[in-house]
Parts: structure tokens; C-alpha cells; sequence
């Protein structure tokens, strides 16, 4: 593609998925793709709410509302790329016909690393303040190793006529820009690019495109999802394709595409997580299995209640829905049967999965566990639940530092741990946790955290120092978290 800056702007008539954030002034995603004789470069898109803006009469008697756009590509404390533009919505005719969005649509170039993105938005005709988006960003796309794209999933496609931003191989892809899919969406549409397979598979050989769909909370596959393609090996690969997702009911996945050889190696993989309503479609649990005689009308009910609350830490939004509003009032055969599919869920094997994980709870409640809060209720019983047993501890009761430091000298710190993992499902290897007793009486707090989803403080290590550290300041507390120990 040429490394240029247009936009595209056009009223799309967005489908009821959108009803939910209706009254959002816009939504915002976003895609980076590789263009090998050039440059790797991220495209962004914003799907604008008309009804927000103010329309003004333009020369021609039609009325236009103008948006001021600011986007602005951070690395560090250094600005890689900045571009300030003006956005005009299509022309009506009449102010009040504003209840439609349009999209703009926005390409440019950034080298493989850790970015920044700063959007800010502003109503031209109106005295209202600015919105302001903020989304990290990683480009790697390594020159001589395979690789995938982002995922995009698409809306509509019909045949280029004027080639423009959405145009992919003679078709124009229209962005689908929420992540929630309606019930109304029994197809998923989806396209990504593939870079040097050829380096893996030998040119004009084939390989197997894999894609599924996963539960998030669990990474468990649906396997009603599975959709395999034969693919010729070739320096750059483009790739449409559709799963039928009419009988996925209501919950949050992911969407996953792998890459695989004749021998079923994996060597390039990308997901898209997105939430789905489909009310319609009901999984319900005497139909999917009879829980009777299982491992689960063993456990006594007041056991079987403190497990249910032990199980929040991992569960699902549904399933917390279920421990937090409904598990109290619920029949002793209901929180069976939701006990036995929660485990069912996640594998083929519940019970043993269940005693695995009831050690964990023990684990937690022996060593976590500080007055009338047990050790679940806990960040690091939370944690420890969720994730697992870390790979390594680090537990620093009255570390001080080993050199000065600035002018301030030897940092004392608070007592702390840090928590290693090596590999999360669904996220970045080599992830980490900060728990820290701010008030030095036993209570670890999470402070921070590089994992999907956790708390992040960007000044973590000057409170953990009691404010010792200047802002921005890295010290050797900062050190062991990026090192790994």
C-alpha cells in the first residue's frame, strides 16, 4: 500500500450493535498491518455519532458539521508522529436528519515498537470540550520471521469502483468498528495479511490457516467454530473469510487464527477479543449434562457455597453475575449444577480440574489470608487464582537499595513482592505483579501490574519508595520488574 495519508468519509447506516454505546459521541478501534518494501503502519477508526455534533449551513445551502482532529504517536517521551486535520461529516439537507454516523478512516507509518496514541477530538460549531482517546500500541513485525496482521473484522464488501483507504484487492472492506456483535450478526467477517510464510513453508507449498473462536475468561475452543484453509506459502498473503456464529450465545471471546504446518506446528498466531449478544440462543445445564452421581453431590452445601465465592477470582461476567446476585437464594440442585459447568467448561476433566484449583483456594486462605478476610478475597489470592502459581517470587520485607541514587541516596522501600509469570494465557510472555504493604502491617495491596487487563500505575516504583523517587525516576525496584527477578 502507499505510504500516504487520505481519509475516507461516508454515511453508514450502523446496525443495532451499535445501540449500546449510542449515546457515546464515537467508537474507536484500530489495526496494524505490514507493507514489507516500506514500512509496518497502523490504521485507525472512528465511527462518529452525528447527533453529537452541530451542523452549520455550508455554501450550497446543505449543512456540515466539522470536526478538529489531533493524532499524536508517543515513544517515550518522544513524539513520532503528530498530524492535525479538519473532518467533515457528509452534507444534509436538514440539521434535524443527523441521525446517522460516518467514518473516518486514517493509515500511517510507524516502526516495529511500543507506541502511544494520543486522538483528540473536537466540535468545530460547538463550545464544547475536546474527547480524548489513549490506547497503547505495539508494531513488531520482524523482517525475516513470520508473522500476522491484526485481525479487522469487516461490515460489508462490495467491489471497488474509485480505489480508496478501504480498498483491498479490488473489493472495498468496510470496517466493523464496535467490539460487540449483535444478535442480528450471524456471520463474522473477517480479513487479516500474512508476512513471510515462505521463510517457514517453502513458496508455493501449502499451510493451514486455522480460525476459531475461544471463550476469553477461559481460553477454552469452541469447536462448532472450527473453520480450517488450505493456503499457498508466499511472501505476503491476503485473507477474507466468514465463521457462522448464529449458535454462539451470549458472552466474551475471542476470535483466534493460527498458523500451521503439515506437521501441525504453530508458527504465527493473532486474536481479536469481542463481546457477543445472542439472547436467543440458550445453553442450558440439564440439557448439556446430568451433574447427578458427578463429584459435586459430594461436597456439603456450606462447602459448596464458600467454593462458588472462591470461584469469582477466574469466572466468567455471566458466571460472576450468577455468584454475586443469584448464588445466595439459588436451590442446593442450581449451585450444583452451576458448580459442575463451571468446571465442564474448562475441561474435559472437571473433577480433577476442580481439585487442582481447590488447592490453589487453600493455598491462598493459608498464606494470604489477614483477619475475617480470607486469603481469596485477597490481590494475591485474586491473582494467584486467576493465573496460577507464579513461576517465581521475589519478597522484599526492607529492601534498600544497594547504591545511591540522584541526590537522594539509598531508596528504602516499602515491603514488597513481586510476582513473575513466564507465560498467561492470552497475553505477552514473561508478565509481571507488584504487591506492595503501604502501611507496613501484613496487608499486600496489587501496586501494578504489565499484565492484560491489570492495574497499571506509571509511577508505582515512587510509591513504593514512600515518594523517595522523582516521577519517572528508575531505580532497582524498576530494574528487577523489567529484568524478570
Amino acid at each position: 500500500m502507499k505510504k500516504i495519508i487520505l481519509s475516507v468519509i461516508f454515511a453508514v447506516l450502523l446496525g443495532v450493535g451499535n445501540l449500546q454505546a449510542q449515546n457515546a459521541m464515537a467508537l474507536f478501534s484500530y489495526s496494524t498491518f505490514n507493507n514489507p518494501a516500506e514500512s509496518p503502519y497502523v490504521e485507525t477508526y472512528i465511527s462518529f455519532n452525528a447527533w453529537h455534533f452541530k451542523f452549520v449551513p455550508t455554501n450550497d445551502g446543505k449543512y456540515q458539521a466539522t470536526i478538529e482532529m489531533t493524532v499524536i504517536a508517543n515513544q517515550s517521551d518522544s513524539i513520532v508522529y503528530a498530524k492535525r486535520y479538519n473532518l467533515q461529516s457528509p452534507a444534509i439537507d436538514n440539521p434535524e436528519n443527523n441521525m446517522f454516523s460516518f467514518l473516518d478512516v486514517r493509515r500511517f507509518a510507524l516502526p516495529n515498537g511500543l507506541y502511544n496514541l494520543q486522538i483528540i477530538m473536537k466540535d468545530k460549531n460547538a463550545d464544547t470540550d475536546p474527547v480524548e482517546v489513549l490506547q497503547d500500541i505495539e508494531v513488531y513485525y520482524p523482517e525475516n520471521e513470520a508473522s500476522v496482521s491484526s485481525l479487522q473484522i469487516i461490515a460489508s464488501v462490495k467491489p471497488t469502483e474509485t480505489e480508496n483507504m478501504i480498498s483491498r484487492n479490488g473489493y472495498d472492506m468496510e470496517p466493523y468498528v464496535d467490539s460487540y456483535i449483535p444478535k442480528e450478526m450471524d456471520l463474522l467477517n473477517f480479513y487479516y495479511e500474512v508476512y513471510n510464510a515462505n521463510n517457514v513453508v517453502k513458496e508455493n507449498d501449502t499451510f493451514l490457516t486455522v480460525a476459531y473462536i475461544e471463550v476469553e475468561e477461559t481460553g477454552k475452543r469452541l469447536n462448532f467454530t472450527l473453520k480450517g484453509e488450505r493456503t499457498v506459502s508466499k511472501p505476503i498473503i491476503f485473507k477474507y473469510s466468514t465463521l457462522d456464529i448464529s449458535q454462539l450465545p451470549s458472552g466474551n471471546y475471542n476470535l483466534v487464527v493460527e498458523l500451521r504446518t503439515r506437521n501441525n506446528e504453530i508458527f504465527g498466531h493473532t486474536k481479536y477479543t469481542f463481546q457477543r449478544s445472542n439472547p436467543n440462543v440458550q445453553i442450558h445445564t440439564d440439557d448439556m449434562f446430568a451433574y447427578g452421581g458427578t463429584f459435586v453431590t459430594d461436597i456439603d452445601e456450606k462447602d459448596l457455597d464458600y467454593y462458588i465465592n472462591t470461584l469469582y477470582a477466574t469466572a466468567s461476567a455471566k458466571e460472576k453475575d450468577f455468584i454475586f446476585n443469584e448464588a445466595q437464594n439459588a436451590s442446593l440442585e442450581e449451585k450444583q449444577a452451576f458448580f459442575y459447568k463451571f468446571w465442564l467448561a474448562r475441561s474435559d476433566s472437571p473433577k480433577n480440574e476442580w481439585i487442582k484449583y481447590r488447592k490453589w483456594v487453600e493455598y491462598t486462605d493459608k498464606h494470604f489470608s489477614k483477619g475475617n478476610v480470607k486469603g481469596y478475597k485477597t490481590d494475591r489470592g485474586r491473582v494467584y487464582l486467576q493465573y496460577g502459581p507464579p513461576t517465581y517470587i521475589l519478597d522484599e520485607k526492607s529492601k534498600v537499595s544497594t547504591r545511591n541514587f540522584q541526590n537522594i541516596g539509598h531508596i528504602h522501600y516499602l515491603p514488597y513482592q513481586m510476582w513473575f509469570y513466564q507465560h498467561i494465557p492470552g497475553d505477552n510472555p514473561k508478565r509481571a505483579f507488584v504487591f506492595f504493604d503501604e502501611f507496613r502491617i501484613g496487608d499486600y495491596y496489587l501496586l501494578h501490574s504489565n499484565a492484560k487487563g491489570e492495574t497499571q500505575d506509571m509511577f508505582w516504583e515512587r510509591r513504593l519508595s514512600g515518594g523517595q523517587l522523582e516521577e519517572n525516576v528508575q531505580a532497582e525496584a524498576g530494574i528487577q520488574f523489567e529484568r524478570g527477578y
